[in-house]
């Protein structure tokens, strides 16, 4: 059970070539930098997290879930959800062929080889990361004003960041951090749970250049399966964009050192993570620039509250700048 489980897990990820990138536009709601052979489907999932969003009072019709990836794997996708057995995807069956001829002293070497195996298939078929897009049809700020009743303390801070400018984000990045981190006491180690751990590498919290706050993190999931430790590397971004929560991760397996740099390009044309910053030589310009955040901030509620469109907010940010 736990090698099919594993067989699963890997070649659910798989067909990841990284080609020539080109611009694709996903349903109209927001442009991704990807390569060549990759292509996305709508994946809805909201029974796998239905208590999260309820506890963010957020119905299941604003919300939308696309796998982006090549096309031979979005094909896979597509047959699992029919109902074809997995086992029978040509690559776990050439695996499980070889591992039948073969003698193991004991599970841990089996794990050690069935781990070898999986990434001579990728690095073979010059996989790469696939990516999970969430997008949320309701604002961040929207969904954190919501959180008045909500006892989850994480929530609660969550909520404290949406009127604090970049300086106050430093400071609170860092007690966030502190706090994900507190069972391990590493300042880097996120427990999730006895199987799963997260290590942290960047992790950071802003406020962009249209007043839009945005996380970004990126680092390494470990998974223990049995004998077996699975590890990937992963990259984060959340933020806000036209009234809209997104969230995206990507996970890599293979050819991994140049991948958060891909993930970064991935997302350049639909999402700036340039921030407001201040002249730490000068007094006056850092009160200048506190009170274009003040009235960037202010802008920016008018604009979530449909009181001005997205060309008056553009109109009065650029006359606030100017």
């Amino acid at each position: 059970m736990k090698i099919r489980f594993f067989l699963i897990f890997y070649f659910n990820l798989i067909f990841c070539n990284l080609a020539v990138s080109k611009i694709i536009n996903i349903d109209n709601l927001i442009s991704l930098d990807v390569p060549e052979n990759h292509t996305y489907t709508s994946y809805q999932r909201y029974e796998d997290f239905k208590d999260f969003f309820i506890s963010l009072n957020i119905q299941e019709k604003k919300i939308n879930m696309f796998s982006i990836a090549p096309t031979k794997y979005i094909d896979f996708i597509k047959e699992v959800i029919d109902g074809q057995d997995p086992m029978e995807n040509k690559y776990i069956k050439s695996v499980i062929v070889k591992m039948e001829k073969k003698k193991f002293k004991d599970e841990v070497h089996q794990s050690k080889w069935l781990i070898s195996e999986m990434k001579k298939i990728f690095k073979r078929e010059k996989i790469d990361f696939v990516t999970d897009l969430l997008i949320i049809d309701k604002g961040l700020y929207s969904i954190l004003n919501d959180l008045d009743s909500t006892d989850d303390e994480f929530l609660q801070i969550a909520k404290s960041l949406k009127d604090m400018n970049n300086s106050e984000l430093i400071k609170s990045t860092k007690e966030i951090r502190k706090t994900l981190t507190s069972l391990s006491r590493d300042n880097k180690s996120i427990l999730i749970n006895e199987d799963m751990t997260i290590i942290l590498n960047r992790f950071k919290i802003a406020r962009n250049q249209n007043e839009n706050l945005f996380l970004e993190t990126n680092g390494d999931l470990i998974y223990i399966l049995g004998a077996m430790k699975i590890e990937v590397k992963l990259s984060f971004f959340f933020t806000e964009k036209n009234n809209k929560t997104f969230l995206v991760g990507s996970f890599c397996f293979v050819n991994c050192s140049k991948f958060n740099n891909k993930f970064d390009k991935m997302l350049k044309p639909a999402f700036t993570k340039i921030i407001s910053t201040t002249n730490n030589n000068s007094n006056s310009s850092e009160i200048i620039t506190d009170d274009k955040i003040r009235k960037l901030r202010k802008l920016k509620k008018l604009l979530d509250e449909n009181v001005l469109t997205q060309e008056e907010f553009n109109k009065a940010k650029n006359k606030i700048l100017n």
